[in-house]
């Protein structure tokens, strides 16, 4: 069936385990660049849950001074050879996030390829968003406030003359 994925990407440790890693990482996070995004994300997880096949959780600090209730995500993932697969899927939660707190849903996710299509590395990006006052934000379509680690497996240098 499947094996367990073991891809982990988290933004917030890269730097302080980049020279444990056996992977190079490219990390390329809009939503810390751009003031225009109402959320930062913070972090990508993929892996297995036993009986439940895979599943991503996407970790986001609400940057707002309004309380979040919904939140609508879209997710690509970076296959060995470095070529984009975009989900099917919107990944859509209910939230009740304070400005300032941080999130951590999980979703599971049902796309039979999923081991075989992030193993370069994933992508998310904020779609919609709804606030408790009844107002919202949508992507313009130019996914501008997203979340990309892409890496690639280290040579194994304990060979090395």
């Amino acid at each position: 069936m499947m094996k367990t994925i073991a891809v982990v990407l988290l933004c917030a440790s890269l730097t302080a385990s980049a020279a444990s890693s056996p992977f190079d990482a490219d990390v390329t996070n809009t939503t810390t660049l751009n003031p225009d995004c109402p959320v930062a994300l913070t972090g990508i997880y993929a892996g297995s849950v036993a009986g439940k096949g895979p599943s991503v959780s996407v970790h986001f600090v609400n940057q707002t001074e309004k309380r979040l209730i919904a939140i609508k995500l879209g997710l690509a993932g970076y296959d060995a050879s470095r070529d984009r697969h975009d989900f099917p899927e919107e990944y859509a939660v209910a939230v009740n996030l304070k400005p300032q707190k941080e999130a951590k849903p999980i979703w599971q996710v049902r796309d039979v390829d999923f081991s075989q299509e992030i193993t370069d590395g994933m992508r998310v990006y904020v779609e919609k968003l709804i606030f408790f006052d009844g107002t919202t934000w949508k992507d313009d379509g130019s996914q501008s406030c997203s979340l990309a680690i892409l890496g690639e497996a280290k040579p194994d240098r304990s060979h090395d003359e």
